[in-house]
């Protein structure tokens, strides 16, 4: 069955739903009680987000990434909303600054997005780059959680920036994902990379209908970078879109 449609249906069966081979059938246990059905991966999967305004989901009116990943997973990592540390307008120096907000997160998995506010401030690649290492660095090595690692997605949203400015902020898109995806399987094979980027692009801006103003994810673009996701870890997690 197409993802897509496989989504639809899920949605109309109610996210908390969760598959029938899964043994606790009727809502989303709490925390403790998940059990974790993975070949690969031991435990109980609970799952934080660390970015900016496309991580945090903001608008009311639209499914964010991490909401459609939970429905095209029928919610097999335990998730609730203080576990998103995304924050509205942040940059990665930002970010940095408060990476001790996770510590009080009881996760084994963090998806990290971060960059874009840097990239229409102008900011240089290498202080990007330089920062999201730092919280990769945080997340694996002084955390010992898995960091699944996503692309900076395309932008048509570039406020006052000038001509040429727009076109080194794309150029700094490609750059700043290429390192991202440099980053597979580093820091004790606790980085994941995916591609968020490649399925959501059209020339060098969002698809259109993928996001609702130029740089957010509208839910159709939402359920693409889950689906990516999905497809970018399976080898980590069995058939997590099945």
């Amino acid at each position: 069955m197409d993802w897509r449609w496989r989504a639809i249906w899920r949605i109309n069966m109610g996210s908390n739903i969760l598959p029938t081979w899964h043994p606790y059938k009727t809502n989303v246990p709490k925390v403790g009680q998940r059990a974790n059905t993975s070949k690969n991966i031991s435990g109980l999967l609970t799952l934080a987000v660390m970015g900016d305004s496309i991580t945090r989901n903001i608008s009311a009116t639209e499914t964010g990434y991490v909401d459609a990943f939970n429905i095209l997973t029928s919610n097999r990592f335990y998730y609730e909303l203080g576990y998103n540390e995304g924050v509205a307008g942040n940059t990665t120096t930002q970010m940095v600054a408060r990476l001790s907000d996770l510590n009080s997160i009881p996760f084994t998995d963090c998806f990290l997005m971060g960059g874009i506010n840097d990239i229409k401030s102008t900011q240089s690649v290498s202080t990007i780059l330089s920062n999201l290492s730092t919280i990769v660095n945080y997340i694996t090595l002084t955390l010992g959680k898995r960091c699944i690692l996503l692309k900076v997605l395309p932008n048509d949203n570039w406020g006052t920036l000038t001509i040429p400015q727009i076109a080194a902020a794309k150029a700094n898109i490609l750059a700043i994902n290429a390192w991202i995806m440099a980053q597979h399987g580093t820091r004790k094979g606790l980085v994941y990379a995916v591609d968020t980027y490649t399925n959501f692009v059209q020339g060098d801006i969002p698809k259109a209908g993928y996001t609702y103003d130029g740089i957010h994810p509208a839910t159709t673009g939402s359920y693409v970078i889950a689906q990516d996701i999905i497809d970018g870890i399976n080898t980590w997690y069995d058939n997590l879109g099945a």
